[in-house]
């Protein structure tokens, strides 16, 4: 190493080892299934919003964070209206050809069907999380078709969601999800309402949104800095934290190797 390359400062040192240590961080894939309560709290506009404040926060990530948003709930408008995405792309979704992708705002990347998707064998070149919404609550038959067709793909790391905006009575429920996710955990997100949630624990409330679906932006791209995109960030906070909380379950959960421990063989 030369003079001029050498670290001359503990600063360097240690700024040399984060960037070994991050750089050797594994990619992950994880997904979050949203769902509608019903099609008037316009899950959309919150799919969008989440979507793109995980894509501008992912990207300062190591590895980098790709985010893919699939819209498969056939409602309309669906997150490529709020993504501001053309309406040849939006209003032809469900003509669309498998695997047929469309860049959007903040790096996000919008697809109609489920038949994009990362192969579970290949290496991930970047960490990968999918948003895919799913048909609402109130509509049973397709809601329950996207989970059979979901659990044919399966995601390790995967959580369901429900924007929940009254105290519907879907008790129960939470039972018949779970399995066909594979026993993914269930959590609920209040939109205008602030009572007690469907399952026993929310990730959170955002108030104050309708104004803004009017709007072919997101919130978070619109306005970083408003009080709406700092309730998505919260939002999304809670939801990564939950995400690595139930990776670390499932690594805790999984059987021990076995033969010698790694870093107990003798050299």
């Amino acid at each position: 190493m030369s003079e001029s390359t050498r670290p001359r400062h503990i600063r360097d040192i240690a700024h040399l080892y984060l960037s070994r240590v991050q750089s050797s961080v594994p990619a992950t894939h994880g997904r979050i299934v949203l769902c509608g309560e019903s099609r008037d709290c316009l899950p959309a506009v919150h799919a969008a919003n989440i979507a793109a404040a995980f894509a501008l926060g992912g990207a300062r990530s190591d590895p980098p964070l790709e985010v893919r948003l699939f819209d498969v709930s056939g409602l309309l408008p669906n997150a490529g209206y709020f993504f501001g995405l053309p309406p040849q792309v939006y209003l032809r979704r469900q003509t669309m050809e498998d695997g047929e992708t469309h860049p959007a705002l903040a790096g996000v990347t919008v697809v109609f069907t489920l038949a994009c998707r990362a192969k579970p064998d290949s290496p991930l070149p970047r960490s990968i999380l999918d948003v895919v919404h799913i048909p609402p609550l109130e509509r049973r038959e397709r809601f329950y078709a996207s989970l059979a067709e979901l659990r044919k793909q399966p995601v390790e790391n995967t959580l369901f969601v429900l924007l929940q905006a009254a105290n519907s009575a879907a008790a129960g429920l939470r039972e018949e999800v779970s399995p066909r996710l594979r026993n993914a955990p269930c959590y609920n997100i209040g939109v205008e309402w602030t009572g007690d949630g469907w399952f026993p624990e929310r990730i959170g409330t955002v108030t104050g949104w309708k104004s803004s679906a009017t709007d072919r932006i997101p919130a978070v791209c619109r306005d970083p800095h408003s009080i709406l995109a700092g309730r998505y960030y919260s939002l999304v906070d809670g939801l990564a934290f939950k995400m690595r909380l139930n990776a670390r379950r499932k690594v805790n959960r999984a059987p021990a190797p076995s033969g010698p421990a790694a870093g107990l063989q003798s050299g």
